[in-house]
């Protein structure tokens, strides 16, 4: 973990990570909410902010051992984040295959789907593309200020 993350890794919800140790393991008192203007609607949106600063050891031996609880909500943000993460794994991996060698979208997407088994009726290629294609020049923009 200290290779991926660094020793003093702070919980954001931003990533996969840090959204499934938080939501499990925080309690509503341990976060402060606050507002903050969102500068393209103009109007102000409340996020959670960590109230205290705690350090986490996790054991694999403990956890089977003791277990934990999920709840229905914590369950549908972590399925929300594990969805987003795998979508922009995948955008990602189409634009690199497009730029690098000359891959179509629709050709990456769909090997996606295939290799994953995933079907038509559980997630569809119309869907994805649809999505893809709203946040491909937010990505290809990040993906250039990364190299």
């Amino acid at each position: 973990m200290d290779i991926k993350y660094g020793p003093d890794y702070v919980l954001k919800d931003s990533t996969l990570f840090a959204l499934a140790i938080s939501n499990i393991m925080m309690r509503k008192h341990y976060a402060v909410h606050r507002y903050r203007l969102n500068s393209k609607t103009g109007k102000y949106y409340r996020y959670k902010e960590l109230s205290e600063v705690y350090t986490i050891h996790l054991s694999i031996k403990t956890g089977r051992r003791k277990g934990f609880e999920i709840d229905e909500n914590k369950l549908h943000k972590i399925v929300r984040a594990i969805d987003k993460s795998i979508r922009e794994e995948l955008y990602i991996s189409a634009i690199i295959n497009k730029e690098q060698y000359d891959i179509d979208y629709q050709t990456t997407i769909l090997n996606f789907l295939d290799q994953y088994g995933i079907e038509e009726d559980e997630l569809s290629y119309e869907s994805l593309r649809k999505d893809f294609n709203r946040l491909r020049e937010k990505l290809t923009k990040n993906l250039i200020n990364i190299t």
